[in-house]
């Protein structure tokens, strides 16, 4: 990466989007401190900065409390959909408390993760019974709800999706991306990282990688979603031209996009 500069505001939804192996999930790494940058406290300097702290300053224990990342494939551990939505919460809050506050902190977990499975439509792997059944023989799609749910139950103030809705049909990620997004605080952010147009229509501003000379990557173009269809370049140099696109995923004139062809977009690579 080079010269890469790119902001996000609390309450914005943002996607990045880019070829494969451009840098879009080194991002999220760098993000989360899974790799590490030169610290420095000077906001003006290059860096990664959280409401205005370098992240290589904010302890791993509280980043790891204000960044939920939801992947593509999600790690369900043993036991029922509460156990796997409920996964990830501050457990030590159990350990410090007396026996009925921690029966009233339990029962606010099931109340959050019934909470929560409704906003991402798992609600139906839940049961009448909080702890009941397993997650046996889950479809793709479904794997992927309960990851959603999950980080909905956990909170943050940054979430980011990766590639976090790719195994759903196109009505259930219309519907699960908007209840998710009703279900944020203002103060909440979120990023996207998706080839689907489908999701991107969701999001309040696209920024769009390239490496233009070879020096590194960077943000070329960014806009909307509407200015994303009808003018980016990166569309344009993706296989096919714009009113194929829209002939073939039914957009309107105004190019609104309701759906998206992946085939679209692999011509380059997978973005």
């Amino acid at each position: 990466m080079h010269g890469l500069t790119l902001s996000v505001h609390p309450s914005q939804k943002v996607a990045i989007v880019g070829r494969s192996g451009i840098g879009k999930s080194t991002i999220i790494n760098l993000l989360t401190r899974l790799y590490t940058t030169p610290q420095s406290q000077d906001t003006s300097s290059p860096g990664i900065y959280l409401n205005g702290r370098a992240i290589e300053s904010i302890p791993r224990e509280e980043l790891r409390m204000l960044i939920t990342v939801v992947p593509q494939d999600n790690i369900l551990v043993r036991g029922s959909a509460t156990d796997n939505i409920a996964y990830g919460q501050p457990r030590k809050l159990l350990n410090s408390h007396a026996e009925e506050e921690q029966r009233r902190y339990i029962r606010e977990v099931i109340r959050l993760c019934y909470e929560a499975s409704r906003v991402a439509a798992a609600e139906e792997l839940l049961g009448d019974a909080p702890y009941s059944g397993t997650l046996q023989g889950l479809s793709g799609g479904q794997r992927q709800r309960v990851g959603i749910a999950r980080a909905v139950a956990r909170g943050g103030s940054v979430l980011v999706l990766d590639e976090a809705t790719s195994a759903l049909d196109e009505e259930t990620e219309k519907r699960v991306l908007q209840q998710l997004f009703r279900s944020l605080d203002r103060n909440q952010s979120v990023v996207v990282i998706s080839h689907r147009l489908s999701t991107l229509r969701h999001v309040d501003l696209i920024y769009v990688l390239d490496n233009p000379d070879g020096s590194g990557a960077r943000v070329v173009e960014s806009g909307s979603y509407d200015w994303f269809v009808a003018e980016s370049q990166y569309l344009k140099d993706a296989g096919q031209d714009i009113s194929d696109l829209v002939s073939n995923c039914g957009c309107n004139s105004a190019g609104v996009t309701p759906g998206f062809s992946h085939a679209a977009l692999d011509a380059k690579g997978d973005p």
